[in-house]
């Protein structure tokens, strides 16, 4: 039953009672009124006996005054007269009898009968009264009686009803409310149990079905929100860890959040960023066509823009970026900031500005070679040609002008040919051919798709012809150069075997001359022959040694044992050696090694051999008595770095050239003054460079000299 119903129903059974209540109190009043109209009856009667005695006993005793009046006086009289009125006259005039008469006594008997009488219907007209006024008070008791438990009842009813729809209407509030509460925490699995065809029960389905659409509405955005979530978070991720820099930034150029790689990009930290403008890193010339771009951006004008642009980062370094900003928009499609990102095309630029200076220089030396360079498509027509070979066709325009035009039949079925087989196989083709007396040499090359650098189609070729009458003259001298070569393979062979052969007898001479002088030798005089003789002996042994070392080098027979080689200790080792020297010539000889230079792997016996060379020539070319010769070792990378550098005699920069090569010496009046074969820093270069190293010489003449060499450390 529907509220309305209830309540209706309810209204109706109330006003029933009402009705009833109403009937009840009208039912009492009607038998109250004929009761009081009863009572009143009675009182009439009461009044009108109670009268009747009154003007009974009062005409009587008017008439009884009035017999007394006929002895009064005429005053007294007329003052009767006046009090009792025209009734008395009327008495009067019918004649009363006289006191004492018959008649008087008769009609006092009558009087008082009639006195009595009237006491009588008094007396009973008083109990009639008495009678219906208790039954008044009955009926009035029993009535408000009546009225009170008719409304008492009707009270009841009332209560009980308006309590019955209350609690009908009241009880799926509640459940309503506590569903509410239950959804409210979260609990959209409670439904709503009313089985009711009124309006809760339609109010319970509308609002089970509102749960239901509630939880699946729930459902639904608590999948968009984890979506949104795991969006947000591959979004994060993307936005962490993208190799490009990207910014978010607000409409008046401020920076909301950017990446690391931004951040990196720039030099500046995410929280410096987000109080920064775009404008406090932007070099100072890209401004304006920035800012031109970015007021159209967030006006609405574009959507997105690109522009290269130069970044000034933190630590003042400049650099190019090509960025990308797209404008977010809302859902009333208002602009709210943008998004930009941002790629390091610093390297690109520079690769550009390499590119067109390579395009330039290629132009220029397209244009400045001596080669004749052109291009030719399928059917041999001139699509390019330098000026070189415009010089050599004695033409001066090549626009529609076609190779079997220019060149002589023979010519041209050789090329035609080699042409054709460029386009059918997509490989370069060379040949050489002799025209006029000089040789050339010609190429031709597919051109490349420029998309992919790929010989997808080929559309032209490109043809250099280069002229190589000298090259052809240069064959003939390596030929003979080579031969040249051989006969020197051949000379350092026997030198070889000669410094073989000269070297035991010298070794013979030396061991005498050593013995003599320990032995046979008394003589101061006869003792400085010896040292002489042991002295030159020793001197041409060194001698026959580097004209073995260098021959065995030449030859390409000599051995190298790479192994672990401590560098201190061999240095210490070289510079004791050379210290006796040293200590004659009153040199200081000094040593800089550095502790993390500890191993090396390199040929232990030859690193002292060219450190021992550096060394006592620094010593023999220092100057006496002051000079300071300085040994250094250094790490440098995956290299180890050795200089020897002494304040000697220095050389002059004419002579630098002629340093390393063999049999060499800068000054005769050196060899007069110090010695040596020039061979030495020849050994010593090929030594180093065997083992995969490099030597140089910085020198000022007259200042001193700094030889380094380097060798790889593994």
């Amino acid at each position: 039953m529907r509220i309305f119903y209830k309540l209706i129903t309810g209204f109706m059974i109330v006003a029933m009672l009402t009705v009833a209540v109403a009937y009840v109190g009208v039912s009492s009043h009607v038998t109250i009124s004929d009761s009081y109209n009863l009572v009143k009856e009675a009182i009439l009667v009461t009044d009108s006996l109670e009268k009747m005695k009154f003007y009974t006993y009062e005409k009587t005793h008017l008439y009884t005054k009035l017999i007394v009046s006929e002895n009064s006086t005429p005053e007294e009289y007329e003052l009767l007269k006046e009090k009792s009125g025209r009734e008395i006259m009327e008495m009067k005039r019918s004649g009363i009898p006289a006191t004492g008469s018959k008649e008087f006594e008769e009609f006092n008997a009558a009087q008082k009968e009639l006195m009595e009488e009237i006491d009588k219907a008094l007396e009973q007209e008083q109990e009639e009264f008495n009678e219906r006024t208790e039954y008044l008070n009955l009926v009035i008791e029993s009535s408000i009686n009546s009225i009170l438990v008719v409304s008492l009842f009707a009270l009841i009813l009332s209560m009980v009803i308006g309590a019955a729809i209350s609690i009908s209407i009241s009880r799926p509030m509640i459940r309503l409310k506590d569903v509410a509460d239950e959804i409210r925490k979260g609990k959209l699995d409670t439904a709503v149990e009313i089985r009711s065809n009124d309006e809760t029960g339609i109010l319970a389905d509308a609002f089970n079905r509102m749960r239901v659409v509630l939880r699946n509405s729930l459902a639904e955005q608590t999948r968009i929100n984890e979506s949104l979530h795991r969006s947000e978070a591959r979004f994060r991720a993307m936005f962490d860890t993208a190799g490009i820099g990207i910014g978010l930034g607000d409409l008046d150029g401020s920076i909301l959040d950017s990446n690391p790689a931004f951040q990196k990009m720039i030099g500046y930290s995410n929280e410096e960023l987000r109080s920064m403008k775009f404008t406090d890193y932007t070099y100072h010339e890209d401004i304006s066509p920035n800012l031109t771009l970015f007021n159209e951006a967030r006006s609405g004008k574009r959507d997105r823009y690109t522009i290269e642009k130069r970044f000034v980062r933190k630590d003042g370094a400049i650099i190019w970026v090509r960025l990308t900003a797209s404008v977010v928009m809302s859902a009333q499609g208002e602009p709210q900031f943008l998004i930009a990102m941002m790629e390091d095309i610093t390297e690109y630029r520079k690769a550009e500005d390499a590119l067109r200076e390579s395009e330039e220089k290629y132009r220029s030396l397209v244009e400045s070679t001596d080669d004749s360079i052109y291009m030719v498509d399928r059917d041999c027509r001139y699509l390019f040609i330098n000026s070189r070979h415009l010089t050599r066709l004695g033409i001066k325009d090549y626009k529609g002008k076609n190779y079997r035009d220019i060149h002589p039949e023979e010519r041209v079925k050789t090329f035609t040919d080699s042409v054709s087989r460029v386009f059918e196989k997509g490989e370069s083709q060379k040949c050489e051919y002799e025209s006029d007396g000089k040789w050339f040499h010609q190429t031709l090359s597919p051109v490349k798709d420029p998309r992919t650098g790929m010989v997808t189609a080929v559309t032209a070729v490109n043809v250099v012809s280069s002229d190589i009458t000298a090259r052809k003259k240069a064959e003939r001298i390596i030929l003979e150069n080579e031969c040249l070569a051989s006969a020197s393979r051949a000379k350092s062979e026997f030198l070889a075997n000669m410094s073989h052969e000269l070297r035991t007898p010298l070794n013979s001479i030396i061991g005498f001359s050593e013995l003599l002088k320990q032995t046979t030798c008394n003589e101061e005089k006869h003792k400085r022959y010896v040292d002489n003789v042991l002295t030159s002996g020793k001197h041409l042994l060194d001698i026959i040694n580097d004209i073995l070392d260098l021959s065995k080098v030449e030859a390409g027979k000599i051995d190298l044992i790479i192994e672990d080689m401590n560098v201190a200790k061999t240095i210490n080792e070289i510079a004791g050696l050379v210290r006796e020297m040293a200590s004659k010539r009153k040199v200081i000889l000094k040593s800089e090694l550095e502790p993390e230079l500890e191993f090396i792997k390199a040929d232990h016996m030859r690193f002292k051999q060219i450190l021992f060379n550096l060394l006592s020539n620094a010593v023999k070319f220092s100057k006496s008595e002051g000079g300071v010769v300085t040994v250094a070792a250094k790490k440098e990378g995956d290299m180890a770095k050795f200089s020897v550098t002494d304040t000697g005699i220095g050389i002059r920069e004419e002579d630098m050239d002629r340093l390393f090569q063999t049999f060499e010496q800068l000054d005769s009046g050196i060899t007069k003054n110090y010695g040596g074969t020039g061979l030495g820093l020849a050994i010593s270069k090929k030594l180093v460079e065997l083992q995969g190293g490099t030597i140089a010489v910085e020198s000022r003449y007259g200042e001193g000299s700094t030889f380094t060499f380097t060798l790889p450390i593994k």
